[in-house]
This record gives C-alpha cells, sequence and structure tokens, in this order.
C-alpha cells in the first residue's frame, strides 16, 4: 500500500515539475515578445490594482497604442465592459483591495448595487484609465 501511494505521489510531483518548468518557458517567451513595450508595460504597471499579470494580457490584446479606439468608452466596449453588459466569470477572487480610489469605488458600489456589479464598474473604470495613459503616455 505504501509503495503504491509513494509511485503515485512521485508521478504527481514529476507532473507539477513539468508543469512549473512549461510555466517558465511561456513567462520567458512573453517577456521576450513584450521587451519592445517595456516602457509602456511599466506604465500599465504604475496604475494601482494592476500587476504584471494583468499588464501582459492587455498589451497582447491591444498593443502599445489606443489608437484603433477612439474613445474610452469604444475600448470599455471591445473589452466587454459596456454599461449594460450583465455578465459574470463566476469566479471568486479576493475580496481584499487596496486603500485606492478603485478600491474605495469597489466597496462603495458593493453596499448598493452587489459585488458582482461593483466587479465590473470597477474593471470598466480600469479600462478607462488605461485608455487615458496610452492615449496621453
Amino acid at each position: 500500500m505504501a509503495s503504491r501511494q509513494q509511485f503515485l505521489l512521485t508521478s504527481q510531483l514529476q507532473h507539477l515539475t513539468a508543469l512549473d518548468q512549461q510555466i517558465a518557458t511561456l513567462d520567458a517567451e512573453v517577456e521576450r515578445r513584450l521587451a519592445p513595450l517595456a516602457e509602456t508595460q511599466a506604465l500599465i504597471e504604475s496604475h494601482p490594482g494592476i500587476g504584471k499579470r494583468t499588464a501582459e494580457p492587455v498589451l497582447s490584446e491591444i498593443g502599445a497604442t489606443v489608437a484603433p479606439f477612439r474613445t474610452p468608452e469604444a475600448l470599455a466596449k471591445w473589452v466587454g465592459l459596456a454599461p449594460g453588459n450583465h455578465e459574470s466569470a463566476g469566479k471568486c477572487l479576493s475580496g481584499r483591495t487596496k486603500a485606492t480610489y478603485v478600491g474605495a469605488q469597489y466597496r462603495r458600489m458593493a453596499r448598493t448595487k452587489g459585488a458582482k456589479r461593483a466587479s465590473v464598474i470597477v474593471a470598466h473604470t480600469l479600462v478607462v484609465d488605461l485608455w487615458d495613459m496610452l492615449y496621453r503616455q
């Protein structure tokens, strides 16, 4: 019985090690491809609530310029955060927010509109802020 459990644990650890190596390879490739946009990535990451793992897909999807989007609302609509969009990803993320404007906005909106709608409102605010940051550099 113990040898079977040891075999299964060893197998699972090997699988986790392989996944960690694959993640490291993918991280290196993303970093290499986004290297020309390092300055823009740093600008995006300077916004409270946006870190490396959020800035990377933003740059990958919209690029370093928001020229295709004439207004912040156009970008928000493209992202799927236009007013009246009642979709939910169904993910449970940490409810803790930093002491920032968006954190205060979330708490204020959550009291009156509920947590899910407050999350969408805050996400919309972040998208509009990103548009302004990228448009004005």
